[in-house]
């Protein structure tokens, strides 16, 4: 799960920067908020846990691994909760693009943590025949 997490985190840094390069200052401001990198932190955290989860094994590797679906299920969550204040605000003539990279966010978000549970449910049974099998 290591290299799905990196990718995963890059498609996330993409995501946060096409947000912020593409994006137009709120009224009143001079620039793009940096809240719209929201999803290149998050990515940026899950390449780096990626990577450090390529490189150790076992204990550490299972450490790893779960604080990453822990950081992938906090950005799905705090993505999902924006969704709707966003749509509002898209059908009273504001800008679409935040809500974009929020759906976008929560979207990869989602499919990282079931790809996660599910490696997580194959290695738990994996571990319970290799226990029974000896």
């Amino acid at each position: 799960m290591a290299i799905p997490t990196v990718i995963i985190g890059i498609l996330l840094i993409a995501l946060g920067l096409f947000g912020y390069f593409t994006g137009t200052p709120l009224p009143g401001e001079e620039a793009v908020s940096v809240t719209a990198l929201i999803p290149a932190f998050f990515g940026a955290v899950l390449a780096v846990l990626g990577l450090i989860a390529a490189q150790v094994k076992d204990k550490a590797h299972m450490h790893v691994m779960h604080t990453a679906v822990l950081v992938g299920l906090i950005g799905l969550v705090g993505a999902a909760v924006r969704i709707p204040p966003s749509l509002e605000k898209v059908n009273n003539g504001g800008e679409s693009l935040a809500l974009y990279s929020q759906a976008g966010m929560a979207l990869l978000c989602l499919a990282y943590v079931a790809l996660c549970v599910r490696s997580f449910i194959i290695a738990r049974r994996n571990r319970v025949k290799e226990e029974t099998a000896a």
